[in-house]
């Protein structure tokens, strides 16, 4: 297929990239797919990373959680895995307790005095977020503090969060530029 036949064919801006995969051919926004390829290295280096527990004794946190908490043994393998791993991805449908896990975690992070960066990609459901969890959430780009006037976000790699521990909720409602700000 010729360039310019893709061109007048689909009404979409930017530059084009062709791959063929056995019998299959993609056709990608170049632009796209190098943050989604940007995304996923940051994904990647970041499950990489070493870390240090947030808490000093990640056990005896986790049993006195679960004396106000009744966490079952995923939930509580979440908040193990929040505590300690440089990444943490909770998934579940409705009533599956993604919401009691993160009331569990505020409540070793403000036993422990640990800054918690809450966040939702709409101002719905950072509402829903801070009245189901306690946690005090704001919109994504609220959080990494979006200038309008020129399009960038304050918070980057070059100014990141002063926290060690964000929560992001309805990543599913995520799109590219905005995962790529806030994995940034």
């Amino acid at each position: 297929v010729e360039e310019q036949s893709l061109r007048g064919a689909l009404d979409v801006g930017g530059e084009f990239i062709i791959e063929q995969r056995g019998r299959e051919t993609f056709l990608s926004v170049l632009e796209l797919k190098r943050v989604e390829e940007h995304v996923a290295g940051m994904l990647k280096d970041r499950l990489r990373m070493a870390s240090q527990p947030l808490v000093p004794d990640v056990d005896a946190a986790l049993k006195r959680v679960v004396e106000h908490y009744p966490l079952n043994l995923e939930q509580q393998h979440a908040v193990r895995s929040a505590l300690t791993a440089p990444l943490t991805v909770v998934t579940g449908g409705p009533g599956t307790g993604k919401t009691f896990l993160c009331q569990a975690l505020h409540a070793i992070a403000t036993q422990h005095q640990i800054p918690v960066a809450a966040s939702a990609p709409t101002g719905r459901a950072a509402q829903r977020l801070t009245e189901a969890s306690g946690l005090q959430a704001k919109t994504i780009h609220r959080l990494l503090e979006y200038q309008p006037t020129d399009g960038v976000f304050l918070r980057n790699a070059g100014m990141p969060l002063a926290t060690p521990l964000v929560v992001v909720d309805e990543t599913s409602m995520l799109d590219l530029f905005l995962a790529e700000a806030l994995l940034e």
